[in-house]
């Protein structure tokens, strides 16, 4: 399968970031939200997010990042989800690159260019 990198950006424009320190990547913030489209944004750590991968929604213009993260890890702002009897739940999620910092969303481009290399 092939390598997936931002819209926009070539694999040397990757290269130029610098990496993620293991302690920043714990202590970085991301801005998700529910819906690749939605204005309704929270933030979470980078360490809680899960299965990291490329997904492209109905009428989205290209595969984006999405995970999965514990409605318990939502740590400010609101994405709509519904806890009735059943928290915490996990939520599927999406990370825009004009929301992220660039070496926070080098780093998830990496994690999402790994699962599918695992697909």
């Amino acid at each position: 399968m092939m390598q997936m990198v931002p819209p926009g950006k070539g694999r040397d424009s990757l290269e130029s970031i610098p990496p993620l320190t293991p302690a920043m990547s714990a202590a970085a913030l991301v801005v998700v939200q529910r819906d690749w489209n939605g204005w309704r944004k929270a933030m979470t750590p980078m360490a809680a997010l899960q299965d990291v991968h490329w997904h492209q929604p109905a009428g989205a213009p290209r595969p984006l990042i999405h995970a999965y993260v514990s409605c318990r890890e939502l740590t400010s702002g609101d994405v709509p989800h519904d806890c009735a009897g059943r928290a915490p739940h996990r939520l599927l999620i999406c990370v825009l690159r004009q929301h992220t910092a660039p070496s926070v969303f080098c780093a998830l481009v990496e994690r999402a260019n790994a699962a599918a290399g695992k697909a």
